[in-house]
């Protein structure tokens, strides 16, 4: 099977055709053909014709376009899962094992084992102040998380423009934070507050104008 390489500089690293065509000729054909052959430069033949630099470049493409395809699959696919997953994590700490009692032992219980002079200090009506701080702080938290990772699976996920995806993340977090408090008046320990809805969209409400000025309006400035 005959080749063409079109590669000047891999002759240009032999030695000079009359000085080894003199010394063995045979040998120098030998080295030659071995030296230039497809199989050590890394070509693919098909028949008798060698695939050349654009035939290759375009086989790269298409490898590093199917690989791209693949991290986008898994971007669309890791936003969905984290989103969902972290409307379980919200849901399973709505249940009774998660309520004002059981929150203020364990607190009083990492302020023993690891701050003891400050738990000292606290009185009992103390840590029931901080106790109620702490729970409503985990509930802004909660939902501001819930709304960021809201925003990634509806711009990624669903494929939703910036703004549009910005809208849904917060609307679906103000409706779960609904549902929520509406499940947890069926778990026994748990009490459905108002204000708790009220500090879960407040939280939503600040992660959406934090996107919306970093993240959002970038976004468009580049579009226009």
């Amino acid at each position: 099977m005959a080749y063409s390489v079109d590669l000047p500089h891999f002759r240009r690293l032999l030695p000079p055709r009359e000085c080894a065509q003199r010394v063995c000729p045979e040998k120098f054909a030998r080295i030659n053909r071995r030296i230039l052959s497809p199989r050590i430069l890394g070509f693919k033949t098909l028949g008798h014709k060698t695939l050349g630099h654009k035939t290759l470049a375009r086989q790269g493409n298409r490898i590093l376009g199917e690989l791209t395809v693949f991290q986008l699959s898994l971007q669309r696919i890791g936003a969905l899962v984290a989103w969902l997953g972290w409307m379980g994590l919200v849901f399973y700490l709505s249940t009774r094992g998660w309520g004002g009692h059981e929150t203020q032992s364990f607190l009083d219980e990492l302020l023993t084992d690891y701050l003891p002079p400050i738990r000292a200090q606290l009185s009992h009506t103390d840590l029931d102040t901080l106790n109620f701080m702490v729970r409503k702080l985990a509930h802004f938290t909660e939902y501001a998380i819930l709304t960021a990772l809201g925003y990634w699976a509806w711009s990624s996920t669903f494929k939703q423009a910036p703004l549009a995806a910005l809208r849904y993340a917060l609307l679906t977090s103000i409706l779960f934070a609904i549902s929520d408090e509406w499940h947890q008046s069926f778990e026994p320990g748990r009490t459905s507050l108002l204000t708790d809805v009220l500090i879960d969209s407040f939280g939503a409400s600040l992660a959406a104008l934090l996107l919306f000025k970093f993240v959002v309006s970038p976004q468009n400035s580049r579009l226009l």
